[in-house]
């Protein structure tokens, strides 16, 4: 007979209504094993506080093998959804393992007329995964000295445009921190590394002109009005957004805005002291009209809306939503794979 173990599960849809539930599960022994070896090193240290038993068995030299093997060798699936057709992919084989910290582009190749996910690897390493045969490649690496900074692991996943991937990089042999380690940059140094789809080759893209001091916090590209935009912040002030109005061309850099922090209701100073903190602004997109521009703030998960006609912002705050993923969507019938 299989021994069990009966653990506890938070009944989570019913948070809302504060109303917590308990529900009784039974897991065999193999089963918890199999749970257990996903799990990171430092949650296995808390689990076995849990019972003598667990303390054992996460001590077991056997168990110990096999969190090993599973921490290297494990493959993880992931689906894709369109919100339009309410349809999903089917299963998607990926080629990396679970604790791999990625950056993911959803792009569509034109040339191939084919949707594409495209992988960047903390090593530089750019795979490829196509839509339609469910395959992976693996591309030419970033060119050499070019560093994505760490800081950009969430807000510069990767921006697409016109059957590109574009990343903002600086071109360093060192693997630096942009907050920590601004004053070791200079401007000259700042790059961005833009990924043809369609030749799978790299081009590189000067930042504006009038960039003429490295920002206090790291620049980052966006995609506004179908044109590749740099922004940054100045002299601790105001935030800029340059457009590139030829998408490759590097005299078509215009200045689109510069609006003051104060306009925008941001305070990037806290503290008794006064210390300056580590902040992102990141334009989200511009409404239809060009009236409205959205702003996420990065420190307190607010969604800014800033008026253009009449500089006047208006925040909102919900906790609930991790507004640095929003991407643009665009509806399409089209199947995903």
């Amino acid at each position: 007979m299989v021994k069990k173990n009966r653990i506890l599960l938070e009944n989570k849809s019913t948070h809302s209504h504060r109303d917590l539930r308990m529900a009784h599960v039974f897991l065999s022994d193999d089963l918890i094993v199999q749970v257990l070896s996903l799990l990171t090193i430092k949650s296995l240290m808390r689990f076995k506080s849990v019972s003598k038993q667990w303390k054992t068995l996460i001590s077991d030299p056997t168990f110990v093998k096999l969190h090993l093997h599973v921490e290297h060798q494990k493959n993880i699936w992931f689906r894709i959804w369109n919100p339009a057709t309410k349809t999903i992919s089917k299963r998607l084989r990926s080629s990396f393992g679970y604790l791999t910290p990625l950056r993911y582009t959803f792009c569509y190749d034109n040339s191939t007329t084919t949707y594409k996910v495209v992988v960047l690897f903390p090593t530089h390493q750019v795979k490829i995964l196509n839509l339609r045969d469910n395959s992976w490649r693996t591309i030419s690496s970033f060119p050499p000295f070019h560093h994505v900074t760490p800081s950009s692991r969430i807000v510069n996943q990767g921006v697409y445009l016109s059957g590109t991937v574009n990343w903002f990089a600086i071109q360093t042999d060192l693997s630096i921190d942009y907050y920590h380690h601004r004053k070791d940059i200079t401007v000259d140094q700042f790059v961005i590394i833009s990924l043809d789809l369609a030749t799978e080759t790299y081009m590189k893209l000067s930042p504006p002109r009038g960039v003429d001091e490295v920002p206090h916090f790291e620049p980052i590209i966006t995609v506004l009005m179908d044109c590749l935009c740099f922004s940054h912040t100045l002299n601790l002030t105001h935030f800029v957004i340059w457009k590139m109005t030829e998408f490759g061309v590097e005299q078509s850099w215009t200045q689109f805005l510069k609006i003051s922090y104060q306009n925008l209701q941001v305070d990037i100073r806290f503290g008794q002291y006064g210390e300056l903190r580590f902040y992102q602004l990141i334009p989200l997109c511009l409404s239809e009209n060009g009236h409205t521009l959205i702003f996420e703030n990065s420190v307190s998960s607010q969604l800014i809306l800033y008026d253009l006609r009449d500089n006047r912002a208006e925040v909102t705050c919900d906790n609930k939503i991790n507004w640095f993923l929003a991407k643009n969507y665009v509806e399409s019938v089209a199947s995903i794979c």
